[in-house]
This record gives C-alpha cells, sequence and structure tokens, in this order.
C-alpha cells in the first residue's frame, strides 16, 4: 500500500517500498513498523546523527505534528512499540482516504 506521491513531496530522505532495507534488531518494533507501513505511514531514514533508527511520519501532507522518532535501542522495546502503534492509531492515512466527505 502506498500513499500518493504528491502527498510525500516534502519527505526527500523517503524509503522506496516503505521499509528500510533490513529491519529494526528488535521484532516488536520492527512489527510496529510493518503496521504503521500498512496503515499510510511513511518511514524516513534518520539523518545520520544521534540514536534513531529512522523517523515514522504520517502520510498525510500537512499533518506536521505527526511524526515520530524510532529508537535503535530503546530501554523498553515493547513499550516503544507500542507507543509507535498508539501513534499510528491516532491518524490512519489509508482509513482516513477511504472515509467519504
Amino acid at each position: 500500500m502506498t500513499v500518493d506521491s504528491c502527498q510525500l513531496s516534502n519527505y526527500s530522505n523517503i524509503i522506496k517500498g516503505g521499509l528500510l532495507k533490513g529491519s529494526h534488531p528488535n521484532k516488536h518494533i520492527q512489527a510496529a513498523i510493518e503496521y504503521a507501513v500498512s496503515k499510510g505511514w511513511v518511514i524516513v531514514e534518520s539523518g545520520g546523527s544521534g540514536h534513531p533508527y529512522a523517523k515514522l511520519r504520517c502520510g498525510i501532507h500537512g499533518h506536521t505534528d505527526h511524526s515520530m522518532s524510532i529508537w535503535s535501542t530503546p530501554g523498553a522495546p515493547e513499550n516503544h512499540a507500542k507507543q509507535i502503534i498508539r501513534m499510528v492509531n491516532k491518524c490512519s492515512p489509508l482509513e482516513q482516504a477511504e472515509k467519504p466527505d
């Protein structure tokens, strides 16, 4: 599932196909990333600095508040995965696209 490319014009380093090469070292976080992508979120490579593995952003243009860093080595990986899922459930671009106006 993909989001319309015109909605993604602001994201210069989006991973093609939705997922990064390789997977997150934690299976719970990887499952949460895959869930987010299936709901229309896009994964963006980290800038190469700091500890983020990547960043998730809502696939709807203008939803700048709907983003979250995915940490490489969070203190509580299962809790971090739950945080990702909670953020995704707040705004699911694919579900909103299916709603009639």
